[in-house]
């Protein structure tokens, strides 16, 4: 009999607060693949940001440093063996993914191979054609699981890094 009380209560509550639990946004779930020309990158942290240019403002990898960046970060997943990932609890909004495939030092350096999400281009530097992604925005709605975003090609951090300041 109390049980049956204390369920009634609880539901006369939230009838009063005008709310329900299916009615509340937890955020939706953001999911890809990682791969490098094909080759599926396992390992890799991907990472949803704000802004492409938030990535100046990540230093370390470590996955509890990255998340207290909540002013930039907006979700962190590391790849499976199969490259695929998947970030919990998006919530509305415009956004980034970078992936980023550590040395093994936990900090974002120039010997890092990084890759976003977005439109592929090529260049030719000398006898070599590089392909590497321009990154591009998507917009995450409420209540609609955003699959996928893929990460194409990989590059070093130190040529990403030539490549912005061009």
């Amino acid at each position: 009999m109390k049980k049956v009380l204390t369920g009634v209560f609880v539901s006369i509550l939230l009838i009063l607060a005008g709310c329900s639990l299916s009615e509340t946004n937890f955020g939706v779930n953001v999911s890809g693949k990682v791969t490098n020309n094909g080759t599926p990158v396992s390992g890799a942290i991907t990472i949803l940001l704000n802004s492409k240019d938030a990535i100046n403002n990540i230093s370390s990898l470590n996955v509890n440093d990255l998340s207290s960046l909540t002013s930039i970060v907006k979700g962190v997943a590391q790849t499976s063996g199969t490259g695929n990932y998947s970030i919990p609890l998006v919530q509305e909004g415009t956004y980034v993914l970078v992936a980023i495939h550590d040395n093994g030092n936990s900090k974002l350096d120039s010997l890092d191979e990084i890759g976003w999400y977005g439109t592929d281009s090529t260049i030719v530097v000398g006898n070599d054609t590089i392909t590497f992604t321009v990154p591009d925005t998507f917009v995450v709605q409420s209540g609609t699981n955003r699959t996928g975003i893929d990460v194409r090609y990989m590059i070093s951090k130190s040529f990403y890094d030539s490549l912005s300041t061009k």
